[in-house]
């Protein structure tokens, strides 16, 4: 399995397998903490082999710089079905997310497991807004 893409966004949408992604954050800001998202999603795109068929766990962490959760984690199964003569299959999901609360500035990280293994993370920062003159 090789994760291809793990992303937080503004938005993403699966429409016939093929993800569509707007504005992936790397960094946000805001003037205050905590700062609440009131909608965002995270967009993965996981790709497995054929031997690899089959359900698997998933699992979705927000953490802080420490490594403190932020939200509870997310779970999920995934079927894993291959088409005919292909050696892999692309599974792309995207996890909205409501009310995503970071209590504090600085670095941030969204980690992925699945089948209980560690398969990626993604960082963010969340940095306070200047003020404008």
């Amino acid at each position: 399995m090789k994760l291809e893409i793990l992303t937080l966004c503004k938005a993403a949408v699966v429409e016939h397998g093929t993800l569509s992604i707007l504005s992936a954050l790397d960094r946000l800001n805001a003037s205050s903490v905590p700062c609440v998202l009131p909608r965002c999603s995270v967009a993965i795109r996981l790709r497995f082999d054929r031997i690899e068929s089959g359900e698997h766990d998933l699992k979705l962490h927000v953490v802080d710089a420490d490594g403190k959760g932020v939200m509870n984690p997310l779970q999920a199964k995934l079927r894993v079905q291959h088409a005919e003569h292909h050696r892999n299959a692309a599974i792309c999901l995207v996890i909205d997310v409501n009310q995503l609360s970071l209590p504090s500035f600085g670095e941030y990280s969204i980690d992925l497991a699945v089948d209980s293994l560690h398969v990626g993370s993604t960082p963010f920062h969340l940095a306070e807004a200047k003020p404008r003159s």
